[in-house]
């Protein structure tokens, strides 16, 4: 985007006779005029809180729109040994660990605590060897789909891969740190994850809060998205309670039994979605 010329009308602010800043919110031509109360130190302060308040309250009311990657920044320190008798039988002990955040519009936000963490302990070309990456925050995938913002914590993966072309390439346990959902703890009962070379199969079991029951999700997903999926989600028993808290307070299961099973079909970029629901004393 090119400015050429701006013209501000500044009438109002000379004329209470205060000192004010200026503020120019970075990829987006916005304008703040936010009282320095006088430029004293104290002033000074107040107008840092102010400036604050405004940038905040201009993000609510404009929320940003699609995917952010290019707001990601990160450092990463990786360390280990690759080693062989030739270059066709290298074997690598890796370790890299990543700290991730996101430019903000004053100051860049931390997207957790801890780093990211891969490992990689096996051949590189051919056989089979150790491979995880733990503690991806949830936020991350923020960036990359739509994510409920009630959901916190952190997911990773811990598995063995194969390189021999006659078994899947990845065979692993899916893991939750931490999770939540509004407020509610989640954990995983089941957490298979089989990546094969043209798709993904998942066999989760998912428990929120007090439930009894887990939600289940079961199937394949395709690379291609040509190619068809087949997804099923089910709920029984209370698991509902745990989608219902995507709703916020706008929803929520105070007595009764579900059962639900929604099934996903057809091409991955023109999935069908066919959903049944059966109520036993249910209030909603």
């Amino acid at each position: 985007m090119r400015i050429r010329k701006v013209r501000l009308d500044l009438k109002d602010h000379i004329r209470n006779g205060r000192n004010h800043i200026l503020i120019i919110q970075k990829k987006a031509f916005v304008i703040f005029f936010i009282n320095t109360f006088g430029g004293s130190l104290d002033g000074q302060l107040q107008a840092l809180a102010a400036s604050r308040r405004a940038l905040e309250a201009y993000a609510l009311a404009h929320p940003r729109k699609g995917p952010e990657l290019e707001r990601l920044e990160g450092r990463v320190n990786l360390s280990g040994t690759i080693d062989g008798p030739d270059p066709k039988r290298l074997k690598a002990d890796l370790i890299a660990k990543a700290h991730l955040w996101i430019e903000g519009d004053d100051q860049a936000k931390a997207l957790q605590l801890e780093p990211m963490v891969a490992t990689l302990r096996g051949p590189l070309l051919g056989g089979s060897g150790d491979l995880s990456l733990l503690q991806v925050p949830l936020s991350l995938l923020a960036l990359l789909a739509p994510v409920p913002p009630q959901l916190r914590g952190s997911v990773g993966i811990r598995g063995r891969y194969d390189l021999s072309g006659t078994a899947p390439l990845l065979v692993s346990d899916l893991l939750l740190d931490s999770a939540s959902l509004a407020g509610q703890p989640l954990q995983l009962e089941q957490r298979s994850v089989v990546v094969e070379r043209e798709l993904i199969r998942l066999n989760l079991a998912l428990k929120g809060g007090e439930s009894k029951e887990a939600v289940t999700v079961a199937g394949t997903l395709p690379f291609n998205p040509d190619s068809d999926l087949n997804l099923r989600l089910e709920s029984h028993g209370d698991a509902l309670g745990v989608l219902t808290l995507l709703a916020g307070n706008s929803l929520a299961v105070k007595r009764g039994s579900t059962n639900l099973r929604l099934l996903l079909r057809g091409p991955l970029n023109q999935p069908q979605a066919k959903c049944f629901v059966v109520g036993s004393n249910v209030d909603l």
